[in-house]
């Protein structure tokens, strides 16, 4: 049975927003794909496990999974904590596939949103009008907090998410404690428990289990951190093995993944699927489909159905 099928749907585009980045137009493809509900039951018991292991089973947290697929199985690749476009991206085709979305979760989402950078001001702009839409009906409404000194301010019941992220380590600002959970040295670790059927995680090597010399030439090589971004670095992922990353390993910079091949869509291109959580539970998602061997957030988006 086949687990992830392709399919072909009418998008409204009158809703589709234009636009996400200052420096291009938003590139949409009506290809999109259907992912099983027991791959979905499994992706939630994958998060459970992950929340506990990181120890923030007391905490809202918000993941962006970053995952390719096949008939079977889902492979994560990275786990994020940031929202930047991707919730509000997924929220967007959803409304324009006509998508039920689970309101129940989204309303854990701190009410008040701090933009820290100008760049990402048409995606902020979207992530407001976008959850607004959504909860027209309800009375709930998202604000933008112009100045960090309100934050200082508010109390718990007041939570504020910083857009992107933030070095402020208060119990009412979120992402909460990200640099942990954006961490890949801890998903290396706790893939070495994680063993179940649908829901996989590609080997993740670390400098503790092989040399730079020792890792096979087809591995893909990641900043383990976003924390330890340079500003001289280029890439956050390659594919292969380069002399000059040699050190950045010895340092634990970098760790090394499995190379999984993307399947590709009736266009052959690559695709990847970004799936949106709050807690356990998976809520929106859509897909992502390039040409490129690593694809970016700036590649063609097209809608993704996850089955309950």
């Amino acid at each position: 049975m086949k687990n992830i099928n392709f399919k072909d749907f009418n998008i409204d585009a009158d809703v589709v927003a234009k636009s996400i980045y200052v420096w291009q137009d938003r590139k949409i493809s009506k290809n999109w794909i259907e992912i099983s509900g027991e791959i979905n039951q499994e992706l939630t018991i994958f998060l459970q496990k992950y929340i506990e292991f990181l120890n923030l089973s007391l905490k809202k947290t918000f993941f962006r999974i970053d995952a390719y697929f096949d008939n079977k199985n889902l492979y994560i690749l990275d786990m994020n904590a940031s929202f930047v476009d991707w919730w509000w991206s997924a929220l967007n085709l959803a409304r324009a596939i006509w998508q039920q979305i689970d309101s129940v979760l989204i309303r854990k989402f701190p009410k008040n949103l701090k933009l820290e950078d100008n760049v990402y001001k048409p995606e902020f702009d979207l992530c407001l009008k976008e959850l607004n839409v959504l909860f027209f009906n309800e009375q709930v409404t998202w604000y933008e907090v112009p100045d960090f000194n309100e934050i200082y301010e508010l109390n718990s019941e007041n939570e504020t998410y910083v857009y992107w992220n933030t070095d402020i380590v208060r119990e009412n600002i979120y992402p909460y404690n990200w640099k942990q959970i954006d961490d890949k040295i801890n998903l290396a670790r706790f893939s070495r428990e994680w063993k179940w059927d649908l829901v996989k995680i590609p080997e993740i090597i670390l400098p503790t289990d092989l040399s730079y010399q020792q890792l096979p030439s087809e591995i893909v090589l990641k900043i383990a951190s976003k924390n330890n971004i340079r500003p001289d670095w280029r890439n956050k992922v390659f594919i292969g093995k380069p002399k000059k990353w040699g050190k950045m390993w010895e340092e634990w910079l970098i760790v090394a993944q499995e190379r999984i091949n993307p399947t590709k869509n009736i266009n052959w291109e690559n695709t990847q699927a970004i799936i949106l959580s709050v807690d356990s539970k998976a809520v929106t998602w859509y897909l992502q489909n390039s040409t490129r061997d690593i694809i970016n957030d700036d590649s063609v988006q097209s809608p993704l159905v996850l089955k309950s």
